[in-house]
């Protein structure tokens, strides 16, 4: 768990509720995941993201990693056809 809210009764009554961040899987109120971001250069869809990984997504050179992730796929493409 991220977030130090409680996901008791209290944030029911409030109206809050549990989300998972789609990137690192921790649980976060709804407060601490309004972001949304996309996580492959191959899908256009967005996902819901928590602060931290909203931080790290927008810090982070996100054509250098997508380039490595082809790359490596392309790899174990070629690895597998000899």
């Amino acid at each position: 768990m991220l977030c130090s809210k409680n996901f008791g009764g209290m944030m029911k009554t409030v109206g809050l509720g549990c989300k998972n961040c789609k990137r690192c899987g921790k649980a976060v109120c709804e407060n601490c995941a309004k972001h949304k971001r996309r996580l492959s250069k191959l899908e256009d869809k967005v996902y819901r993201v928590c602060d931290e990984c909203d931080t790290v997504l927008a810090n982070y050179n996100l054509d250098q990693m997508f380039a490595r992730e082809v790359a490596s796929k392309r790899q174990l493409c070629d690895d597998t056809k000899e």
